[in-house]
């Protein structure tokens, strides 16, 4: 089923393991070039969000429109036609250790496309290049810093050049000056190559400093959306305590019910 939509089309998305409900009914609009970011407390389904968004899960409910496309009930074969116009970034980089910089990077070229070993050595310099690693085709990952995984990852995504990319907690684990790079980067593909971006975190500087809007996940649904300046401003008191960090709030409450509820 093709319908014209915004670039990602999220209706009634739903997902449910084990009679568990992780998602129940979410529906989100990300328009061309736009970064949209998901915020919300640990194991609250930001992951799994954008798993059904890469296809990597199939939901229980609902629909994903990827350029217009539902991608909601088609074949492996199919998704895979799909993938190609979509990067991931995961959380940790996931480079296969046995494979250099370069080999990392073509990878997804050499499987998903027909480009010559001479293209595709040109695609993996101007990719490094673009993400400020030129020269380092032949590291191994083990001998670079945390911040030049997460670039190179940034960089594999980039090499087929997709229209939408995804990002799983892209600057965890990273401090603060190579955050602020992987943060810039994302905002340069937007600028410089109209990439659509939707970034799953929970570093609330980061969010709120790159993010053309913010939506909060919580209970299985987005409980709010809106610019970061929205957010920020936002009455909504599960919204507040999760952005400004407190102890105490709605938040709080929940995990200490749960916690009682255990021990029954």
């Amino acid at each position: 089923m093709v319908k014209p939509q915004a670039v990602i089309q999220v209706e009634d998305l739903a997902y449910t393991v084990n009679g568990r409900p992780v998602l129940r009914g979410v529906s989100l609009s990300v328009q061309e070039g736009e970064i949209v970011s998901i915020m919300g407390p640990s194991g609250c389904g930001k992951t799994t969000f954008l798993k059904c968004l890469a296809g990597l899960l199939r939901p229980t409910r609902g629909h994903i429109y990827l350029e217009g496309r539902d991608i909601v009930g088609l074949s492996e074969e199919e998704l895979n036609q799909v993938r190609r116009h979509l990067g991931l970034v995961f959380q940790y980089a996931a480079l296969f250790d046995s494979l250099t910089v370069a080999e990392n990077i073509a990878f997804p070229l050499r499987r998903f496309t027909r480009l010559s070993e001479a293209e595709i050595a040109a695609r993996v310099r101007e990719k490094l290049a673009l993400v400020g690693l030129e020269g380092i085709e032949n590291y191994m990952p083990a001998e670079l810093s945390g911040g030049m995984r997460k670039r190179v990852g940034l960089a594999r995504a980039l090499a087929a050049e997709p229209r939408i990319i995804l990002y799983d907690e892209p600057t965890s684990g990273l401090d603060p000056i190579s955050a602020a790079n992987i943060d810039a980067l994302i905002v340069g593909m937007r600028d410089r190559l109209r990439v659509t971006s939707v970034i799953v975190s929970h570093h609330i500087q980061d969010i709120f400093r790159i993010s053309d809007r913010v939506a909060m996940l919580h209970g299985g649904k987005f409980i709010a959306l809106g610019t970061p300046a929205e957010m920020e401003t936002s009455t909504d008191p599960v919204v507040q305590q999760f952005i400004t960090a407190s102890a105490e709030g709605p938040l709080t409450d929940v995990e200490i019910n749960h916690a009682g509820h255990d021990r029954v």
